[in-house]
């Protein structure tokens, strides 16, 4: 979606790229990625491809604010109509308009006002329409996309997901050392075929107790071409003796500035697709934000009581973890993860070194057994462990990571 304030109706923006390997859309000239504009305000949507990342069709601009200034909402002479489906493929047919104030076709399923979107109803569209100069109501616009779901771990245009179980060991990257062959790259006898390593799945299949680990590696088209794919990170665990092992899980999410903080669907497991497992690229004045959660081993929101008594649940954030622009000296707060073996819940760590607290923590697991996972905050100007206002080391409740006796 690219977004312009003006006074008149604009003409469909031209131009306008994404660029895949860093995940980043280059807006047309005069539109811009936010609608934090000057109002009225317009929206127009173009759909980017891997197959022509550049130029794309972009609808017919709609406004969107109304007299009241506030986005989506009826003003005087202009009002807003919705409607959700289930795919972008299923566009509905625009309504009559009935020269009727606050008219709402809500037998052909629109409604007045956003319902939201979810797993089942992943587009929600929008009509728009204003008085004339007699003061009668005018046809409808549009429609035209005014949200859509993302989730991850899906394959889609671009991007391709694989999965693998083992019992806990690391695995190495699956990309092979050619990778312009016909075969990697899906072309000559293998067109329009997946390539999927020796031992990996396209879907994730699950864990039980013979495979307590599943992993998941991505790759991505740059300019048509397959490009490597990432190191395996861990997708779900299995839950040993009956009980279900929880894990601290991060994503990231870059956008064009510090002050345009990053929306993200708080009881979701799939937060938004802006949002992945691997920190973006940026540059000044781009930011990259994260949110952590606690998950099941099955891919579920998990809640947890900490040490306090209280129930945490759901993604938390968003905390700014790039530098901010103009505030040089500064830096801001990061997170640091550690981890210990034991056979038993460890106590968390009692040192400041975010990497290296010392008493069998270390900062990455290194063989296998029963880890258990801790999570600081490490002050980003002294680079050491951050304090509460009582003097308190921020170290987070300690938890199991592979799953082996699941309670915290």
């Amino acid at each position: 979606m690219a977004f312009k304030s003006s006074k008149t109706a604009p003409d469909k923006p031209v131009g306008g790229r994404w660029d895949i390997a860093s995940d980043v859309v280059f807006y047309p000239s005069g539109w811009s990625s936010t609608d934090n504009l000057e109002k009225p305000i317009w929206m127009s949507v173009g759909e980017f491809s891997s197959a022509a990342p550049g130029n794309p069709t972009w609808s017919q601009p709609i406004m969107i604010t109304g007299e009241d200034g506030n986005n989506g909402s009826d003003g005087v002479s202009t009002e807003f109509i919705y409607k959700v489906t289930k795919t972008a493929l299923d566009v509905p047919e625009k309504p009559k308009s009935i020269n009727e104030t606050d008219y709402v076709p809500t037998d052909e399923g629109w409604t007045d006002r956003p319902t939201g979107i979810s797993e089942t109803y992943q587009v929600e569209w929008v009509c728009t329409r204003k008085k004339d100069e007699n003061g009668d109501w005018k046809d409808w616009d549009g429609p035209v996309i005014w949200a859509k779901w993302g989730i991850n771990g899906i394959d889609g245009d671009g991007v391709e997901y694989i999965y693998k179980r083992n019992n806990g060991s690391i695995l190495d990257n699956p990309t092979p050392e050619d990778t312009t062959t016909d075969e990697y790259q899906g072309k000559g006898d293998y067109e329009n075929i997946e390539y999927i390593p020796e031992g990996w799945e396209d879907n994730p299949l699950g864990v039980n107790s013979t495979y307590t680990h599943e992993w998941v590696c991505v790759r991505k088209q740059k300019d048509g071409v397959w490009q490597a794919f990432s190191n395996p990170a861990l997708w779900a665990k299995y839950g040993e003796d009956g009980f279900n092992g929880i894990s601290i899980r991060t994503m990231y999410a870059k956008t064009d500035s510090s002050a345009d903080k990053p929306v993200f669907i708080q009881d979701n497991i799939n937060p938004g697709s802006i949002w992945g497992l691997v920190v973006p690229q940026y540059d000044s004045p781009e930011a990259v934000w994260s949110i952590s959660a606690y998950v099941t081993y099955d891919n579920k929101l998990a809640t947890i009581v900490d040490d306090q008594g209280n129930e945490l649940y759901g993604w938390n954030g968003p905390i700014l973890v790039s530098g901010v622009a103009g505030i040089d000296g500064v830096p801001v707060n990061y997170k640091t993860y550690v981890y210990k073996l034991s056979d038993t819940k460890p106590n968390k760590p009692t040192n400041d070194d975010p990497r290296n607290p010392g008493d069998g923590w270390v900062d990455y697991p290194n063989t296998t057994g029963q880890w258990w996972q801790c999570v600081g905050t490490v002050n980003g100007i002294t680079e050491m462990i951050a304090t509460d206002k009582d003097g308190n080391l921020l170290w987070s409740e300690v938890l199991p990571v592979n799953g082996k006796d699941g309670t915290a």
